[in-house]
């Protein structure tokens, strides 16, 4: 289960007059050098372990505190996990219900009765991670949701493109994003996938790469987690060092 909690100081996305929605990163100094423009697609690449679940839950979070949207695609906990750990850290998901859904990709496949419930508004359990089509589907009717709830912007969380390659090859899972990334365009939204980059070749990273915008780079640095963003701006940032295992979240 992913360690850690929600950042202590938490940006949400924010709109510019005369310029529109741009989202943040929630890491002050990469923040400061890039604007994230609606309809961008990251990569968060990085090896195991580093928390790289924790900073895209928390991107997640800051657009339901700030009253839009985000979606979690999880391949790796089920949707009662990520639940009971961001209402363990001091979130009121229920407040929060019209602002977040949760695709679970995992509780079917873990033949687990309890954690196998029916269809809410809010979670939709998928048979498993080789069911692309029914992932798109239901991504796109919890869209709708929002929208009808005059909720435009959401944040898409893949978690993680890692567990994805353990199930399916490179090439269906490559056109499963081009198609992701395309919608995320046209919604001008802004989407968040992880890759565990210790995990997998040149190629595979190299080919899955050109779906998206940029790369959030995560390395250890010590204690610390260094950080930079590449093909965000004119040249890569320089790499910056932030606290691994941020404090709990306040209110929600």
């Amino acid at each position: 289960m992913t360690s850690g909690k929600p950042a202590e100081r938490l940006r949400t996305p924010h709109v510019r007059m005369g310029v529109g929605m741009t989202y943040r990163m929630n890491i002050k100094p990469v923040d400061e050098l890039i604007d994230i423009p609606a309809g961008t697609n990251v990569m968060v690449d990085g090896p195991a372990m580093i928390g790289k679940g924790v900073f895209a839950r928390n991107i997640a979070y800051a657009s339901m505190r700030s009253g839009q949207a985000a979606v979690i695609i999880s391949a790796k906990e089920t949707a009662n996990d990520i639940i009971r750990w961001y209402e363990a850290h001091g979130v009121d998901m229920p407040a929060l219900s019209a602002h977040w859904g949760i695709i679970d990709c995992v509780s079917y496949s873990l033949k687990i009765p309890d954690e196998r419930e029916a269809d809410t508004p809010n979670v939709k359990y998928i048979d498993g991670t080789v069911n692309l089509t029914k992932i798109i589907y239901h991504l796109e009717k919890m869209v709708v949701a929002f929208r009808a709830r005059g909720t435009e912007e959401v944040v898409v969380v893949i978690d993680s493109l890692s567990v994805f390659l353990m199930y399916l090859p490179l090439q269906p899972l490559f056109t499963f994003l081009h198609i992701l990334t395309g919608k995320v365009r046209e919604w001008g939204g802004f989407s968040v996938a992880i890759i565990d980059s210790d995990m997998h070749d040149h190629q595979a990273l190299s080919t899955l790469k050109q779906v998206f915008h940029g790369v959030i780079e995560l390395r250890f640095q010590g204690e610390e987690t260094a950080v930079r963003a590449v093909g965000l701006s004119a040249s890569p940032t320089p790499w910056f060092r932030f606290k691994r295992g941020p404090p709990s979240v306040k209110g929600g």
